[in-house]
C-alpha cells in the first residue's frame, strides 16, 4: 500500500520595509569642529571613545569632544540634539 504525501515548503521569514537614509555629509576636516562621543553603555566602548578623544585632540587643533552616555534608547529627539549641537558624531556600541 502506498500513500502519497504532499509537502508544504514555507518561508520562515517575515515581510518587512525599511527607510533608507542617505548619509550625512562629510566634514572636510575635525579642526575646530565639536566632535560628539555616543556611548550607549556597552562594556568596553567607553575605553575605546577615551582613547579615540584623545588621538583627535592630538590631531585636529580646537577640536572639542562633547560625551553622551545613552545606556537606554537613543531616541529620534536624543538624534535630534546630538545633530544640532555636533559637526560629527562618532559612535561605539560594542563589548
Amino acid at each position: 500500500m502506498s500513500a502519497e504525501v504532499e509537502w508544504k515548503v514555507l518561508n520562515p521569514t517575515a515581510e518587512y520595509e525599511t527607510t533608507l537614509y542617505a548619509g550625512a555629509p562629510r566634514v572636510a576636516t575635525l579642526a575646530n569642529k565639536k566632535v560628539g562621543l555616543l556611548w550607549n553603555g556597552k562594556a568596553g566602548a567607553d575605553i575605546l571613545l577615551g582613547a579615540l578623544g584623545e588621538m583627535l585632540q592630538e590631531n585636529y587643533e580646537g577640536v572639542e569632544l562633547i560625551k553622551f552616555d545613552l545606556t537606554v534608547s537613543i531616541g529620534a529627539e536624543n538624534i535630534r540634539q546630538i545633530g544640532e549641537r555636533c559637526d560629527a558624531v562618532i559612535g561605539a556600541v560594542g563589548d
